[in-house]
């Protein structure tokens, strides 16, 4: 489970990444957000990649 936000970016490949136990189908170009409490999983036999971001609720108390 993550206490922080994370925003994945999908750049390559395709496959099935979890959310809450929930399949969710990735292509290239793909965003996925998740919220603070959700629990993820990435398959190691997937063959996705990309790039993420994680950052705190309190940055958006800064905006």
């Amino acid at each position: 489970m993550t206490d922080f936000y994370i925003v994945y970016l999908f750049t390559d490949g395709s496959g099935k990444h979890s959310v809450d136990f929930n399949d969710i189908e990735v292509i290239p170009g793909h965003l996925l957000f998740m919220i603070q409490g959700q629990v993820h999983h990435f398959d190691p036999l997937e063959t996705y990649d990309g790039a993420n971001h994680c950052f705190y609720g309190r940055l958006f108390l800064q905006i």
